[in-house]
């Protein structure tokens, strides 16, 4: 597989001030490695996503950063925003907020016992781990992670990259996992102790032991047939498989010329170079087609 021309990355990008953002194309999430003095806080990852709110930013185990495409089409949002709005209504009855425990968005950073950060598209914590709230500042106070995820495939994302994270949430705690595929019209259900189970357009899906009496409904939520993945999605995918991302950086990120260089280094996998505006660009072929 070929990658992207360096005649058409001069030309469309880092030698272009006029970028568009509309103008990336392929596949969009990458792990890169980068250098120390890059800090991936919850401030600096939360500056960079403020930025640039496409993107989710989190921080791998091994202190790499995870860039990957939030922003879905409106029939692929509306599968996890069905869900969503399911886990709120679940989460409030009538005199108390946040009674059966407290749902999370995907703006929340989750910082994990293995040092990565990651962001799940919907978590939930159980009541009994939420403290009391006896302060405006309630929220800061928590100190737990999700015991419920879902994560959402879209197109432009890695479903493979997808199925390994969710693994990862079951080694660092999490007893029930949903991932689901808008396009492949398929639930992947991971609970802890036991293997996946996958799901042909489930009409529902419940919270079993983890979630009692918690049921989100699906049943108009998917795709009348599955759709593939070369012809669905934003940005469009390229002619030969390959990817380029744009990364917005906060001030604390600098990108001189000779650290550019030493990114590259260390990513032997990727294409990098820099935007006239300080941009990084991370560019490489894409290969993915996991199911």
């Amino acid at each position: 597989m070929d990658w992207p021309s360096e005649a058409e990355l001069a030309k469309r990008y880092w030698k272009d001030p006029a970028y568009q953002r509309a103008d990336a194309v392929g596949p969009q999430s990458v792990e890169v490695r980068v250098p120390e003095d890059w800090v991936l806080d919850f401030e600096s990852l939360g500056r960079a996503r403020a930025l640039n709110e496409i993107y989710r930013y989190e921080r791998s185990a091994q202190g790499a950063l995870i860039v990957s495409l939030r922003a879905a089409g409106w029939w692929e949002a509306g599968l996890i925003d069905g869900v969503r709005f399911a886990l709120y209504q679940y989460c409030h009855d009538d005199d108390e907020r946040y009674a059966n425990g407290l749902p999370l968005g995907p703006k929340v950073m989750c910082d994990w016992p293995d040092g990565s950060i990651l962001s799940p598209s919907i978590g939930w914590i159980p009541p009994h781990l939420l403290p009391a709230r006896t302060s405006r500042s309630w929220m800061d106070e928590i100190d737990a992670n999700p015991t419920f995820v879902a994560e959402h495939h879209i197109a432009n994302d890695s479903i493979g990259r997808l199925r390994e994270k969710m693994e990862r949430y079951l080694d660092l705690g999490v007893e029930l996992g949903w991932l689901l595929s808008w396009s492949t019209r398929r639930a992947y259900v991971y609970r802890a102790g036991r293997a996946c189970e996958t799901l042909e357009a489930p009409v529902s899906l419940n919270g079993g032991d983890v979630l009692p009496g918690f049921e989100a409904d699906l049943a108009d939520a998917w795709p009348d047939e599955p759709i593939s993945d070369d012809t669905w999605g934003w940005p469009p995918r390229r002619a030969d498989g390959g990817f380029l991302v744009r990364v917005r950086l906060p001030e604390t990120w600098h990108l001189p010329l000779p650290l550019v260089h030493r990114i590259s280094e260390m990513n032997p996998q990727y294409r990098i170079d820099r935007t006239l505006n300080g941009d990084l660009i991370v560019a490489g072929p894409y290969s993915d087609r996991a199911a």
